[in-house]
């Protein structure tokens, strides 16, 4: 058996890391979740597009940009949802499918009206799976910490 001396820097070693970056995706992909599901009961509005195109083909980015009115005030946004994450196969699509000047809706936080989304969500899976990944790394090293302080590591 490992004695408990050598085993507290490996099962640190190992369980800071798993807390640190789980945590840090609970947060990130959590916050992106919430918005997602807040936006439910955003306002669709009116929009007129004055930009849309693919920037980066490698990556398949874009850039956006838009202006809807809320009562007298006129806005301008360049969210396109709350993920951003595209796919090889749509991008080309949706570049097609709005093209500047095109008249649809986008959805505001009634809260907020500055803050808009021009779609609520293209796909939700990755933010989820990250969430979940999150969760387990997190969950796997406060586990290994409870293991350690409960004396089972290094026991005899």
């Amino acid at each position: 058996m490992l004695a408990a001396e050598s085993v507290t820097p490996a099962v640190a070693a190992v369980a800071v890391p798993l807390v640190l970056f789980g945590g840090w995706l609970l947060v990130s992909f959590g916050r992106q979740l919430l918005r997602i599901w807040s936006s439910r009961n955003w306002v669709e509005t009116p929009r007129e597009l004055l930009s849309f195109r693919e920037v980066g083909v490698e990556d398949f980015s874009i850039e956006i940009s838009y202006a809807y009115r809320v009562g007298a005030a006129t806005h301008q946004s360049n969210c396109f949802s709350f993920t951003d994450i595209l796919s090889m196969d749509n991008t080309p699509q949706l570049v097609k499918r709005y093209p500047s000047g095109c008249k649809a809706v986008c959805y505001v936080n009634p809260a907020d009206s500055a803050d808009a989304v021009f779609m609520r969500s293209v796909n939700i899976f990755p933010a989820a799976l990250l969430f979940v990944v999150g969760a387990l790394s997190t969950a796997c090293g406060v586990y290994l910490v409870f293991l350690w302080a409960s004396g089972k590591f290094g026991a005899n």
